[in-house]
């Protein structure tokens, strides 16, 4: 039982954002580490980073 709450908490409540584009509204859910050292920024630079390696390495 407590292996069970240990492991609830540990991530950050959910954080949820919504972008709308023409007539789509994406609702995108973020979900983050409580003790992380990665911040949303740099996260989401890796991410733009790991997609552009990937479309390099198909071309």
């Amino acid at each position: 039982m407590q292996e069970d709450r240990i492991f609830e908490n540990k991530y950050a409540p959910p954080v949820r954002s919504e972008k709308k584009i023409g007539n789509t509204t994406f609702t995108v859910n973020s979900f983050f580490l409580e003790q992380t050292k990665d911040g949303v920024v740099s996260k989401i630079e890796r991410l733009i980073k790991d997609d552009i390696r990937k479309k390099a390495a198909v071309i």
